[in-house]
């Protein structure tokens, strides 16, 4: 087991994987999560104040402290890890001289969880409210949310709210580029190009999705399905980017994120010839999805000013299941219509007229 130490203000709300715990109406501060078991796992904050989050994903060992320590406010996190079993300092500020002594600030540090342990969330009680977690983080390990997130072995370095992909910073630094009458690149420009904090997710430009040296009838075959450029370019990653892009949506109300989600949905839903040559892949995506669905609170995903309108893939939900013909891809994808009816009230939708 390990443990989560935070010293949060009462303004601050935090959660571990799909639980939200707040001292914000309590009597007792929350000092952290105690007892987790090892592995991954994904802790968030809020501040109320700003209707901001921050998140970082661990991978939780036994007999290790995590020490979270919020200095000017949720973007500005340190986060450092403590042997309580050995008394070492595993992995230090970033910020801290590389020859400073821990020895002392190490005791300090268990000297304050040991204090604090009453007043520490035990994980065992959390972990059955939230079932679907396990469901929702299935393709999710440590070593590929690397390939994604900055960090190290241990964690990530922290994602925001208002943190764009790598991906979208290209975007705007091409049309800034363009748009800039100074020869060097301004402020704005600089500051996008900075590497930390950015979600490298694999992408995505749905008039970018031909195959190199392409003859004709291959360009005309890409443009219409995606099942080039999904086989070569987007596995075997794609159920991890599904998964990883969904939670930084939901939990950290990320736009950036939200964006990677449905492209990867749409996509995903124009690559007929693929879905003969890997049945498993779509089945597993729509069993994703389902589950998605059923989780995700309303007003992300269904409001006019809502960052992901759900509507808009009415076109390719219809075409989809206007030509699928495998019969246990269409058993799949019929509980995503299922829960879209049941859901979100989608019985104005042509395509949900069989079910």
């Amino acid at each position: 087991m390990f443990n989560v130490l935070l010293d949060l203000p009462k303004t601050f709300s935090v959660g571990i994987d799909g639980n939200f715990l707040s001292s914000e109406n309590s009597p007792f501060q929350l000092k952290g999560i105690k007892l987790v078991e090892p592995g991954v796992h994904f802790i968030h904050l809020e501040d109320l104040n700003l209707n901001l989050r921050s998140g970082i994903w661990i991978n939780g060992k036994d007999d290790h402290t995590l020490v979270i320590d919020i200095k000017d406010g949720i973007s500005d996190l340190s986060v450092f890890i403590v042997n309580h079993m050995t008394r070492e300092m595993i992995v230090k500020p970033s910020t801290d001289p590389v020859d400073v002594d821990y020895s002392i600030e190490v005791g300090k540090i268990l000297d304050t969880m040991s204090e604090n342990f009453p007043l520490m969330v035990n994980y065992s009680s959390l972990n059955t409210k939230h079932p679907h977690w396990e469901s929702l983080t299935k393709y999710i390990s440590f070593p590929r949310i690397l390939d994604v997130l900055q960090g190290n072995h241990w964690f990530t370095l922290p994602i925001s709210t208002l943190d764009a992909s790598k991906q979208e910073n290209e975007y705007l630094i091409d049309k800034l580029s363009k748009t800039s009458m100074e020869k060097n690149p301004d402020r704005i420009i600089q500051s996008l190009r900075k590497d930390d904090y950015q979600m490298i997710f694999s992408t995505i430009e749905f008039n970018k999705t031909a195959r190199p040296n392409a003859t004709p009838s291959q360009l005309t075959q890409d443009s219409v399905d995606k099942s080039w450029f999904v086989e070569t370019k987007l596995l075997p990653g794609l159920l991890l980017e599904f998964q990883l892009s969904f939670l930084l949506f939901m939990i950290l109300n990320n736009a950036s994120a939200a964006s990677h989600w449905v492209n990867i949905i749409k996509i995903m839903l124009n690559c007929d010839s693929l879905v003969e040559i890997n049945e498993n892949l779509f089945i597993e995506f729509f069993d994703c999805l389902s589950i998605q669905l059923k989780i995700i609170p309303e007003e992300l995903v269904a409001s006019s000013d809502s960052m992901v309108n759900l509507q808009a893939l009415k076109e390719s939900l219809t075409t989809f299941n206007e030509t699928i013909e495998n019969p246990k891809v269409r058993r799949s994808f019929n509980r995503v219509k299922d829960t879209l009816k049941l859901q979100f009230q989608f019985e104005d939708i042509d395509f949900l007229d069989d079910i």
